[in-house]
């Protein structure tokens, strides 16, 4: 007993040196690091604590008192929507009649109206597609409130409101140009119901992977898109055509407007110069009608004369007024 007394004195500095660094090393095990692009949330005794750390080291108690939970705050996560997803390689299932005497065998790639996923447009025309969202996390408090199933959820949140836009467009609009509607309606739509159930997410982007009719219209719903494409370009080709052209006929119609314009001036002129000569005519005819049938029939034998090679004038009786004109036989 004396010995061990002895053995128990000369230890016990060693053992009381044992003590405090067990100490310390329980109380060091609490030195925690939150990284760059993560915001730490502290749990003590299971009970969320409302201070937020930084990226650094942050001192906690040892569990089962603290419990630290990193949150990548400032990353861009991502969340792949596959559920509607179109299969690049699936099985074929044969059918064999029940008739032994008509033994045929068709081989048909069908979809499943409940093992396969798909949604409906407006039109009542099947579509499948594939869809990422990206998403950081702005409210790691109220992001943690709602750990349990928190991405399933958010896609279930996706996926309602891209069947609620899809059902209200038809396929021709969903599989050409309603794509960006449907995108920014389905992505804002989501992220109001987030907000409301306060889930600390802010849906960054959706984008449509891809989206299109089922394999068994697929090459006919293609040559629609192409046909559609086609009149697109050829509707652009048209207003270019117009665009070059229209200067063109323009200029020639107004060129033509000018010509007529002048044709009319003229014409106008000369009627106006006529009527005012013949009015001048009926005044001296009042005055001296005899002499005006005289000048009148003088022109107009003029007239008459120019027109032919050579003449015979035999005056007769009554003067002026009677004439025989025996036109020439022309050589």
């Amino acid at each position: 007993m004396q010995a061990l007394l002895h053995a128990l004195q000369a230890t016990a500095p060693l053992l009381k040196i044992f003590a405090i660094l067990l100490v310390v090393l329980f109380f060091a095990s609490g030195l925690q690091r939150v990284g760059p692009e993560e915001t730490g949330v502290l749990y003590r005794f299971g009970k969320q604590q409302p201070k937020l750390y930084g990226s650094g080291l942050v001192f906690t108690f040892p569990t089962p008192v603290d419990r630290l939970v990193r949150v990548p705050t400032s990353s861009v996560l991502e969340l792949r929507l596959e559920d509607w997803a179109i299969p690049t390689n699936r099985g074929t299932r044969a059918e064999v009649s029940a008739d032994p005497e008509r033994f045929t065998t068709t081989i048909a790639d069908t979809l499943h109206p409940v093992s396969d996923g798909y949604t409906l447009t407006g039109d009542t025309n099947i579509v499948r597609g594939t869809f990422v969202t990206r998403y950081k996390i702005t409210d790691p408090i109220a992001y943690l409130k709602h750990d349990a199933n928190r991405d399933a959820f958010v896609k279930n949140l996706l996926y309602r409101s891209l069947a609620h836009r899809l059902a209200n467009m038809p396929v021709d609009d969903a599989l050409t140009s309603g794509l960006e509607s449907l995108r920014k309606t389905a992505l804002d739509q989501c992220q109001e119901r987030l907000d409301a159930l306060h889930m600390g997410i802010t849906l960054d982007a959706l984008e449509i992977v891809s989206l299109g009719p089922a394999k068994q219209v697929k090459d006919a719903f293609e040559e629609v898109v192409s046909a559609q494409v086609q009149a697109k370009a050829l509707v652009e080709d048209a207003k270019g055509y117009r665009s070059s052209q229209l200067p063109l006929v323009q200029g020639e119609a107004s060129k033509m407007r000018m010509g007529a314009s002048a044709a009319a001036a003229d014409l106008l002129a000369d009627a106006k110069g006529e009527a005012a000569a013949f009015s001048d005519l009926v005044v001296e005819y009042h005055r001296h009608p005899e002499l005006v049938k005289v000048r009148m029939l003088t022109d107009n034998y003029e007239t008459i004369l120019q027109r032919i090679n050579s003449s015979s004038v035999l005056p007769l009786k009554g003067g002026l007024q009677n004439f025989l004109i025996q036109p020439s036989p022309r050589p």
